[in-house]
């Protein structure tokens, strides 16, 4: 059940940024648009990602869920220069 919340409660949060973030363009160009009702609507979008966050949180911990190991392409990609340019 809090897994299916975490997964529906994400469409929330794109639809809500993605709206927020137009509506805060559009007021960009039309004065009329700059509102008070804008600032809620971006905090509410904001705190919608915060709620998710927190669902992930809980559903890592009630399930014992391993993260995945990313690996470091920075460093990867530094060494086979290091590498490339000692032999030169």
């Amino acid at each position: 059940m809090l897994r299916d919340f975490h997964e529906n409660w994400a469409w929330f949060v794109i639809i809500g940024n993605g709206l927020a973030g137009l509506w805060s363009l559009a007021a960009h160009k039309m004065v009329a648009l700059r509102s008070r009702a804008l600032w809620w609507f971006i905090g509410l979008a904001e705190l919608s990602v915060f709620v998710q966050v927190a669902l992930g949180v809980a559903l890592v911990n009630k399930y014992k869920l391993e993260f995945p190991q990313f690996q470091d392409r920075k460093s990867t990609r530094l060494n086979s220069s290091h590498e490339w340019i000692s032999r030169m």
